[in-house]
């Protein structure tokens, strides 16, 4: 009950600042009542089944994406040797050949995690309605 009376003082917040009603409360008032729903009659838990396959299929790519990253910079590190007498002779050219890099904001890991499980979720369903 607590919850519900939280919820509803939350939403009053939302639509008090936007000055409309949430648009979402509106699609579940009405497919609730056996009014228009956003998801055809009894594929509600299928499209739910695709976007949980999607998310971790999206999850998998990217373990697998930062695991093979740190797999070969470890690989070539334990393979790097060092040549020690060449050294001394390009002590000069080390001030020149500087590498200066740049990383990207957290944020891309983010919309690609989105993307990649956008894609994933529309080649499924392009697959489910191929096999019927």
């Amino acid at each position: 009950m607590q919850g519900m009376v939280l919820r509803n003082l939350y939403d009053k917040m939302i639509e008090d600042r936007i000055g409309m009603r949430m648009q979402w409360m509106d699609i579940c008032a009405d497919a609730s009542n056996g009014g228009p729903s956003i998801f055809p009659k009894g594929e509600k838990g299928m499209f739910m089944k695709t976007v949980i396959h999607a998310f971790v299929i999206s999850i998998i790519v990217h373990v697998v994406y930062l695991a093979s990253t740190i797999g070969i910079g470890y690989w070539k590190t334990k393979l790097y040797k060092p040549d020690v007498e060449n050294a001394w002779e390009k002590a000069a050219m080390l001030q020149n050949e500087v590498v200066f890099g740049h990383t990207g904001s957290p944020i891309l890991y983010l919309v690609s995690f989105v993307g990649v499980a956008t894609v994933v979720a529309l080649v499924m369903h392009v697959y489910q309605m191929v096999r019927g």
